[in-house]
């Protein structure tokens, strides 16, 4: 999806993108360079890595280059970045839970899907839990033990009405633990994909960040900007709700919660 709108985006604006993978063996910062001078390019996306951590140090000399990262690629040095605005995607969430009817809203994850998250997924949702009443409180389930055994006992010993999630993981299972999903519970997730469609939830909007991400780049080209910025700058995208089958409204279409914790 990034590749594709970033490549969409750059042939409007009169561009020609080429992949580079830099696990390719014999890939070294130096080869790279060279091979992107030769070829007389300029400017440089870095696409997320399929495992999601974050990495320190370029693999490339920056000097010649205009660049951006999509999401946080790297944690050292700090580059023009697009992402998801998460941040404003579990506030959505958790208002939208909250007008669809549900109070006890838990939330279930890896840890290491946190990490890379910024840990926005937790800030949002110790938010919603400060502004709540006490008992509906739920000490989230955000661990570095991510497992059926581990996630199952936190979901019987506090019985949340919805959980919100990333992957399709509590949904399996919670269904082979003879759980109905919706009906006994719901589950929505933070990051929606076409393989896991039948999920509720927030798709990232990968069309947009990936053209934004081209034209953060063309816009360095156009003002003659290489090298690693004295300020980074950081262009949020809001993601979009996709309905699914793992959440039922309890409520009419109009409802509001008196609770509300994203207004704006």
């Amino acid at each position: 999806k990034y590749l594709n709108a970033t490549r969409s985006r750059a042939r409007s604006l009169g561009f020609e993108l080429e992949l580079f993978n830099l696990a390719e063996p014999g890939m070294t910062p130096q080869r790279l360079s060279k091979i992107l001078v030769a070829r007389g390019i300029t400017g440089v996306i870095f696409l997320p890595l399929d495992d999601g951590v974050g990495l320190v140090g370029l693999p490339l000399d920056p000097e010649p280059f205009a660049m951006v990262m999509i999401e946080h690629v790297f944690i050292e040095p700090r580059l023009h970045k697009v992402c998801d605005d998460q941040f404003s995607t579990i506030g959505r969430m958790i208002q939208r839970l909250l007008d669809y009817g549900y109070s006890r809203i838990g939330i279930a994850m890896s840890n290491r899907a946190d990490d890379h998250a910024n840990h926005y997924w937790l800030a949002g949702y110790q938010t919603f839990q400060a502004l709540t009443e006490r008992a509906n409180c739920i000490p989230h389930f955000i661990s570095p033990t991510w497992d059926k055994e581990s996630f199952l006992a936190w979901y019987r010993r506090w019985k949340p009405e919805v959980i919100i999630t990333i992957d399709e993981d509590a949904v399996v299972w919670l269904r082979e633990a003879g759980v109905r999903v919706p009906e006994d519970v719901g589950c929505v997730t933070l990051y929606w994909k076409e393989d896991r469609a039948y999920l509720s939830g927030f798709y990232q909007n990968h069309e947009h960040i990936g053209g934004g991400a081209l034209d953060l780049v063309s816009s360095q080209l156009y003002h003659n900007e290489r090298g690693l910025p004295s300020e980074q700058k950081t262009l949020l995208v809001e993601a979009v709700w996709k309905d699914g089958a793992t959440l039922i409204r309890r409520t009419p279409i109009a409802a509001r919660s008196p609770l509300r914790v994203w207004t704006r």
